[in-house]
C-alpha cells in the first residue's frame, strides 16, 4: 500500500511539472503581434486559398510554404504600430508590406535572411494588414518556419561582427555587419579582453571613425547591437596598432577608391589601397580613381605595387593635366613639377593587359607634408650595465625618440629624446643579464614617424682575464703585443705596444673598473708618428670600451720600447722658395 501511494505521488509530481512547462518557451520569435495567429495564403490579399499556423507556432521545426504565385498575410482587428519583424526561412530574402484599413500601402521593408529580430528603419503606424512576399529566383516554393511582427521588440538584436578595421595617422575606422538593429554602441580598450569603455552610442550606421587615438599604440574594439528591448552581447574583439607611416598623411588617407573600366563609371569600390595595411590589396585591371571635393596642388606620390603603374591627373572639367610613371615602387616620389588644379587622380597599369596588385596608394598636396621617414638599421650593442644604439640618419629629422621594452614587440616606453644631428644613444644603468628591446622614431616637420625595426641586447659585466706573467722575459707573451679594442659604437682600434705599455694599460683598466684613476688612457701611436709630428697619442675613454684582446709576439728587438726600422730615413724638410 505504501509503495502504491509513493508511485501515485511521483506520477502526480511529474504531471504537475509537465503541465507547468510549455512546449516552447519565450523565444526570439514570440512576444509579437502574430503569436499563434492564423496566416492566410493566396494570390491576393483578401482571397485566401489556404491558411496555416505553422509559421506562428514558435516551433522552428515546423513550417508553412508559399509558392511563386502566392503571398502570406494577416489582418488585425484594429490598427497597430510596427517597429520590428522576425522571419526564419530557408532560401530567400523577403519583402514585408504594411497596409492601412483602406488597402493603401504604408511602407515596405526588405528583410534579410538572418535568423533574428530586425528593427525597421522607422516605425509604421496604423497598420491593419502585414504581407509577406519571398523574393523568388529559381525555386517555385519557399518554406517559412517562423514569421512575426512587433510593436515593441521582445528580445535584444543579434550580435554583430566587425568585418573591417583600418588605422592611419591618429585614426581608426571600423565597419561591422548590419544586423538590422535600431542602433549600435562602440567600445574600446587598451587591454586585450577589456575592460571596455563606450566611445560612441546610438550609432545608426555600420561604420565608425575613432580620432581619439594616438600613434604607436594598440587598441581593442567591440561593438554591440541595440533595440528598444536592450543591448546584445559584445561582438568578437578586434585589435590594431595606430601608426603614421610613409603611406599616410596624404590626400587619400582612408578614402574609398572607385574602380571600373572608365573614370566616372564605377563598377566597384575598395579601401584596400588606402588602409595603411600592405597585407591587403586590390587588382587594377582598368582604372582606379578618386575625385576631390576641391582642386588640389599635387607635389608627390607613393605607390606600393606588384607591377608597373601610371598616375593620371585631371582638372574639374576632366581635362588631362599630366601623367606620371611610377618608377621607384614603395618610396616617396616628388613630381618633376607640382601639378595645380587637380580634381581627379587616376591609377592604371602602365602596360595594357596587365593587372598590377596594388597594396597602398597616396598623393600629397602642397599643403600636406609627406610623413616623416622611419629610422632604419637600428643596432643594439651590449656593454657592462649599458646598451649602445646606432641607426641610420633620417633626412631633416629634428630629433629622435628612443623607446625601450623588456618584452619583444613592446609595449615600449620612451626613455630619451636625441638631437637630430646624432644617430646613437647609450642607455646606462641597466641590469646585467636582462634582455632589453629597443625601437627609435624620428621627429620631423610632419610629426613623429613610425617605429624603426626592433633591436635587442643583453648587458653583461666585462671580465678581463690578465695574461699570465706579462713581463718582457715571458716566452709565452713575447716582448710586444697587439692590443685590439672594440668600442661601444662598433668601431675597432688596434695598437702595437711594448709589454711595458700593455701592463700599463691593464693596470689602468683594472683600476678604472673599480672607479679609480683617470677616465681616459693615452695610446702612443709609435710608427704612425710620420710627418712633422714628434709624438702622437690617442686618448680612449674607459666607458667607450666594449671589450679588448691582447695578442703577444716576439719582435726580436729587445724588451724596450719600439723596434727601430732598418736604415731610418730623416724626415725631409720643406723646400725653400
Amino acid at each position: 500500500m505504501r509503495k502504491l501511494f509513493g508511485t501515485m505521488l511521483l506520477f502526480m509530481l511529474l504531471l504537475t511539472v509537465i503541465q507547468a512547462t510549455p512546449a516552447h518557451a519565450q523565444s526570439k520569435y514570440t512576444g509579437g503581434l502574430l503569436d499563434g495567429a492564423t496566416i492566410s495564403i493566396g494570390k491576393t490579399v483578401g482571397t485566401a486559398t489556404s491558411t496555416t499556423t505553422l509559421m506562428t507556432d514558435n516551433k522552428p521545426e515546423t513550417h508553412g510554404a508559399i509558392d511563386r504565385q502566392s503571398i502570406a498575410w494577416y489582418s488585425f482587428s484594429s490598427p497597430q504600430e510596427i517597429s520590428a519583424v522576425a522571419i526564419k526561412g530557408v532560401r530567400y530574402e523577403y519583402d514585408v508590406e504594411f497596409w492601412d484599413a483602406t488597402g493603401n500601402l504604408l511602407s515596405s521593408y526588405s528583410a534579410s535572411k538572418m535568423d533574428g529580430l530586425q528593427s525597421l528603419p522607422n516605425k509604421v503606424h496604423n497598420v491593419s494588414t502585414v504581407v509577406l512576399k519571398p523574393k523568388f529566383t529559381n525555386i517555385t516554393t519557399e518554406v517559412v518556419y517562423e514569421f512575426n511582427v512587433f510593436a515593441i521588440p521582445s528580445v535584444a538584436p543579434l550580435a554583430t561582427t566587425i568585418e573591417r578595421k583600418q588605422s592611419g595617422n591618429e585614426i581608426v575606422i571600423l565597419d561591422w555587419a548590419d544586423v538590422r538593429a535600431q542602433s549600435y554602441n562602440v567600445y574600446r580598450s587598451t587591454s586585450v579582453g577589456g575592460p571596455y569603455q563606450v566611445i560612441a552610442s546610438n550609432v545608426t550606421s555600420t561604420t565608425y571613425t575613432d580620432k581619439a587615438v594616438i600613434n604607436n599604440k594598440t587598441y581593442h574594439y567591440v561593438v554591440t547591437s541595440v533595440n528598444e528591448f536592450g543591448e546584445s552581447v559584445y561582438s568578437p574583439e578586434v585589435s590594431l596598432e595606430v601608426a603614421s607611416t610613409k603611406y599616410t598623411n596624404g590626400l587619400l588617407d582612408t578614402k574609398i577608391i572607385q574602380m571600373g573600366k572608365v573614370v566616372g563609371n564605377a563598377t566597384s569600390t575598395t579601401r584596400d589601397l588606402t588602409d595603411n595595411n600592405i597585407s591587403t590589396m586590390g587588382h587594377i585591371a582598368d582604372v582606379a580613381w578618386y575625385t576631390f571635393d576641391t582642386p588640389k596642388e599635387i607635389t608627390s606620390v607613393i605607390v606600393h605595387s606588384f607591377g608597373e603603374v601610371n598616375i593620371d591627373f585631371y582638372d574639374a572639367q576632366n581635362n588631362w593635366i599630366d601623367t606620371y610613371k611610377v618608377i621607384n615602387m614603395d618610396s616617396m616620389q616628388t613630381l618633376p613639377t607640382s601639378l595645380k588644379n587637380v580634381s581627379t587622380v587616376v591609377l592604371k597599369p602602365s602596360k595594357a593587359g596587365t593587372r598590377p596588385r596594388v597594396t597602398e596608394w597616396n598623393v600629397f598636396d602642397k599643403s600636406e607634408l609627406p610623413p616623416t621617414e622611419v629610422p632604419s638599421n637600428l643596432v643594439a650593442i651590449a656593454g657592462d650595465a649599458q646598451v649602445t644604439l646606432n641607426w641610420n640618419a633620417v633626412i631633416d629629422a629634428t630629433s629622435y625618440n628612443v623607446k625601450r621594452a623588456t618584452t619583444a614587440g613592446g609595449p615600449y616606453t620612451k626613455i630619451a629624446t636625441v638631437d637630430g644631428t646624432k644617430t646613437s644613444y647609450t642607455d646606462k644603468g641597466l641590469v646585467n643579464g636582462t634582455t632589453y628591446y629597443y625601437v627609435v622614431s624620428a621627429i620631423g616637420a610632419a610629426g613623429e614617424s613610425a617605429n624603426s625595426n626592433e633591436a635587442s641586447a643583453t648587458p653583461r659585466a666585462v671580465v678581463v682575464e690578465p695574461e699570465p706573467n706579462p713581463n718582457p722575459g715571458n716566452s709565452e707573451m713575447g716582448n710586444r703585443a697587439i692590443v685590439t679594442l672594440t668600442l661601444d659604437n662598433g668601431t675597432e682600434k688596434e695598437y702595437d705596444l711594448s709589454i711595458a705599455e700593455v701592463n700599463a694599460f691593464l693596470t689602468w683598466y683594472d683600476a678604472r673598473a673599480e672607479g679609480k684613476g683617470k677616465t681616459t688612457f693615452a695610446f702612443d701611436k709609435h710608427n704612425n708618428n710620420r710627418g712633422p709630428f714628434k709624438k702622437r697619442k690617442e686618448y680612449i675613454k674607459f666607458d667607450s670600451i666594449y671589450n679588448f684582446e691582447v695578442n703577444g709576439y716576439e719582435s726580436g728587438a729587445g724588451t724596450g720600447g719600439i723596434e727601430k726600422p732598418e736604415n731610418p730615413q730623416p724626415t725631409p724638410l720643406p723646400e725653400k722658395h
